[in-house]
């Protein structure tokens, strides 16, 4: 790995009080299964935080986790196209934010537990770590709540102060006063907590700008994204019958989180189930590390990877559908922060469309034609073209971020005080 200057990695860890620890280790095993204490701490944060009473510890997709670490991006598309040919019960996807990041994640299951296979760099190793500490800050906060808020606390305002004026008395002007009180409160809060958050954000965004220009992921990206793609529609691990072992772990897993009567989280129950499923998670955490170690391992001593005809096939369809797909994107949208915002809505379409044209392609036995020829079938035939449309999705985002402005600056201004 070059030598490469990193003003904004170091600036983040300062920020951040961080010490900048190389990874050494090419599996890191440390990077180890959630504990009583996490598992106890996502649940609330899901459920009494973000409202997900809906949520079940089979959504918890990091039971069992690690991360495998390679010189360069290259590698990694070499190693996947390696795990291609030894499991089909993979699953991938690169996993992007609004500050930048992107991780590939790869997730399978073991003993009816999903586990998580975490593949970087060395040094794409160390701006995750520092943009781990962002998340944990900032991942439970909803703007929209915090904006639902303050828009109640306005109208309460001007309702009572419309009431004030039409018929002023002595407690309506206390009460006006605790409500103006409370209003600025919180519309303070709003803007001292949204200006921290920007300028965290910023970091975040410079320190994976940094990463990115300096190493070889831009030119891997398409690459990496088809095989995961691959990999997954490829995936075939809800076929086969489940062990005794693996029903006693679903069984547990698919327990509902138990709540109060006011849908709080009922934490002493939780804390006995939450026992079993660190239980379950650490068995599954050996076996894991066990299934990485033995691939690696044998990934390092092949000379040369076959790749399955129909897997290749597959793999060249998708990776044109990303190429013509991203190409569009960025011709249509020009704004980068908007894209930035919301290229989890841009890339959730993309997905959908790279699952239809494969599922076309296999359906009209027509993998053995070239992908351009495919993909101009496949939008031929296709009915409605709105859902599939950049232009289309672009339009309702814009229609969205227009009514979270406006409602923003309804609270933004200042209010009439009291006895004035």
């Amino acid at each position: 790995m070059k030598d490469t200057k990193t003003p904004k990695l170091d600036a983040l860890y300062e920020y951040f009080g961080l010490r900048k620890n190389n990874p050494t280790h090419e599996i890191i095993q440390n990077h180890n299964e959630k504990s009583v204490a996490s598992i106890v701490s996502k649940i609330k944060r899901k459920v009494d935080i973000a409202g997900i009473t809906q949520y079940k510890f089979v959504d918890i997709k990091d039971l069992a986790r690690c991360a495998v670490l390679f010189h360069n991006f290259a590698e990694i598309s070499q190693f996947l196209h390696f795990l291609s040919q030894e499991t089909t019960s993979l699953r991938g996807d690169i996993s992007r934010n609004d500050t930048g990041y992107k991780g590939i994640h790869l997730n399978f299951d073991i003993e009816g537990v999903c586990a998580e296979i975490q593949l970087s760099t060395f040094n794409a190793w160390l701006y995750k770590t520092a943009a781990e500490k962002f998340y944990i800050k900032w991942r439970d906060r909803d703007v929209s709540k915090e904006l639902e808020l303050l828009i109640e606390a306005k109208a309460d305002y001007d309702d009572t102060l419309k009431r004030y004026q039409e018929n002023p008395s002595k407690d309506l002007e206390i009460l006006l006063t605790q409500k103006l009180v409370l209003l600025k409160k919180l519309r303070e809060e709003y803007k001292d907590k949204n200006a921290l958050y920007k300028k965290e954000l910023k970091l975040e965004r410079d320190a994976f700008e940094e990463l990115y220009s300096n190493c070889d992921f831009t030119e891997m990206e398409i690459e990496l994204e088809a095989v995961l793609f691959t990999l997954s529609l490829s995936s075939d691990v809800f076929t086969k019958n489940d062990t005794e072992n693996e029903k006693k772990n679903k069984k547990i897993l698919s327990k509902s989180i138990p709540l109060n009567s006011d849908l709080s989280v009922d934490e002493e129950k939780l804390l006995l189930i939450a026992e079993e499923v660190s239980k379950i998670a650490s068995s599954v955490q050996i076996e894991l590390m066990n299934f990485v170690k033995r691939c690696f391992k044998s990934y390092k001593t092949t000379d040369k990877i076959s790749i399955n005809n129909n897997f290749e096939k597959i793999f060249k369809l998708i990776k044109e559908v990303l190429l013509e797909y991203d190409e569009k994107l960025h011709k249509q949208i020009k704004n980068k922060e908007f894209l930035l915002r919301n290229i989890k809505h841009f890339y959730n379409q993309r997905t959908q469309i790279v699952k239809e044209i494969v599922k076309y392609a296999k359906g009209k036995s027509c993998l053995d034609c070239e992908p351009k020829e495919i993909i101009k079938l496949f939008f031929e035939k296709l009915s409605s073209k709105d859902d599939f449309s950049i232009t289309k999705l672009q339009e309702r985002l814009q229609n969205q971020e227009h009514i979270y402005l406006y409602n923003a600056q309804s609270v933004n201004g200042e209010n009439n005080e009291v006895g004035q």
